[in-house]
């Protein structure tokens, strides 16, 4: 009975989401463009669509139909898939495996450090791993100590697209730790002006000195927009730094090789606690292996709240390629990952027009993807509906940064207004949707986007993946979108 009343809410919303604006309040829509012109934008920047979420009646709307650059909103439809494919409880396991004997405290046979996909795995979780090491008799392995990382494909970066240097654009395995950053160091000696530097793995509680990243100096002065790079010729991770930082510093750094990386962080905590494990190699399980510990992720419906609040590309994009792959072919590419949340979606509102919708990979980490503000719309009735069968989408999204003008907002209009939602950022684009409690009480859905592609498209153009420099004029826009996007949030709230 809850899925037969999920889908008749679903449809009876989407055929008044779908149907022509009857009429709108003028004043509104006055007060809406007037906000555009007041930030510098022109009425092409800007699409959006606000709608009623017990009817799907549409209040308002401009560009509704116009294709934009989603950003990390695309999270949103990737972690419904997630939800729905692998459920709400879905737990991603770790796991020390081995098909050998133990005597004398010694393992004979090889280990594993199998990963599962867990998208929050810290140096904190590995060492109740090494502590159920030890309570099985174990203190040494005798064998090889292999990681197995086979149940996602291995990439050395999310977005070749995008800078290799940034935090957010990190490798991606099964075995991934600490969100695969680094911290990395440097202090500049005062007699000799080299530079000394280290990477660090932080977790919550538990910090290692990564002692396997190599750490050098570039050959020659590549200039301030180049500060550091990944050492392509290190075994593992390593970083070349520029001669030109600053006398002290610190970084944080992506991760290229997460399951290497993962292991001899694993390796380093084990020998603290008193275990002797060989250097880590790749190599895959046999199918007779028996366990010897486990760590079992939060649920994912944690992890959803958790991704949607922090926007962590890394964490969405496993969750995409995970329930991709779950029942069916492997997703083996980002881009495939992508492909399969669009047909789900297809396959779920089929009356909806998904035409010209483009989800590039899991995370929106690209200015490929493109969206509508109808079809941003329809996710959210589709999100909203699943509260019948007991899934609070609303309540997983987070409020907005701007409390102290919601607050002065109820001072004004009543207590009841609240927003719920996710935002996604790139260079000249910006973008919110959610859900909105009204002045009057009234449920309702937004979504709205700001993009320059013309600037986004020299932006892509010109790009040096090695440099870190924003583009000119960039943080200025981003400025005005973001005051745009709150005024009219207000605005909604306040007008129905």
């Amino acid at each position: 009975m809850p899925k037969l009343l999920r889908s008749l809410l679903l449809l009876w919303g989407l055929l008044a989401l779908t149907a022509p604006l009857a009429q709108a309040d003028e004043a509104v829509q006055t007060k809406a463009a007037a906000l555009i012109a007041e930030q510098g934008f022109s009425a092409a920047d800007v699409g959006y669509l606000v709608f009623d979420l017990s009817d799907g009646t549409i209040l308002s709307e401009q560009n509704a139909d116009r294709l934009y650059i989603p950003a990390s909103l695309q999270k949103v439809p990737t972690l419904l898939f997630g939800l729905e494919r692998l459920g709400s409880g879905h737990r991603f396991d770790t796991q020390l495996l081995t098909s050998g004997r133990i005597t004398g405290g010694r393992l004979i046979g090889d280990l594993y450090l199998k990963g599962g996909g867990d998208p929050f795995l810290s140096n904190d979780d590995l060492l109740p791993l090494i502590d159920q090491l030890k309570a099985a008799g174990i203190t040494r392995v005798d064998g090889r100590f292999f990681f197995d990382d086979s149940a996602l494909p291995a990439m050395t970066e999310l977005n070749p697209s995008q800078p290799r240097a940034v935090g957010y654009n990190p490798g991606l395995s099964a075995l991934n730790l600490n969100f695969n950053v680094l911290d990395l160091n440097w202090v500049r000696d005062q007699q000799s002006g080299s530079l000394a530097a280290g990477a660090v793995a932080t977790a919550d509680e538990t910090k290692v000195t990564a002692d396997a990243v190599r750490i050098s100096q570039l050959p020659a002065s590549r200039g301030k927009t180049v500060p550091y790079l990944p050492d392509l010729t290190a075994d593992g991770d390593g970083w070349l730094l520029s001669p030109e930082l600053p006398n002290k510093g610190w970084a944080r750094v992506p991760v290229k090789l997460p399951a290497l990386n993962a292991a001899r962080i694993f390796r380093q905590l084990a020998a603290q606690r008193g275990v002797t494990l060989p250097q880590p190699q790749a190599g895959i399980a046999p199918p007779d292996s028996r366990g010897l510990a486990k760590h079992r992720s939060k649920p994912l419906v944690e992890a959803v709240r958790l991704i949607l609040r922090h926007s962590n590309n890394l964490s969405a994009e496993v969750v995409a390629l995970m329930a991709a792959s779950h029942g069916t072919t492997p997703a083996l590419t980002l881009i495939e990952s992508g492909r399969r949340i669009t047909n789900w979606l297809r396959s779920k509102v089929p009356q909806a027009d998904w035409r010209g919708l483009l989800l590039a990979n899991g995370s929106g980490l690209t200015s490929q993807s493109r969206m509508t503000a109808r079809q941003m719309a329809t996710i959210l009735l589709y999100g909203h509906s699943l509260r019948v069968s007991g899934l609070d989408v609303p309540a997983l999204m987070s409020k907005p940064r701007w409390q102290k003008q919601l607050r002065s907002l109820r001072r004004q209009h009543g207590q009841g207004l609240e927003v719920r939602g996710k935002t996604g950022t790139i260079y000249f684009s910006r973008a919110y949707a959610g859900y909105l409690d009204s002045k009057d009480g009234r449920p309702l859905g937004f979504a709205l986007f700001v993009s320059d592609l013309n600037q986004r498209q020299r932006y892509d153009a010109a790009l040096n993946i090695d440099e870190l420099v924003a583009p000119p004029g960039a943080s200025g826009w981003m400025r005005r979108a973001k005051t745009l996007e709150r005024e009219l949030v207000s605005l909604w709230l306040v007008s129905y």
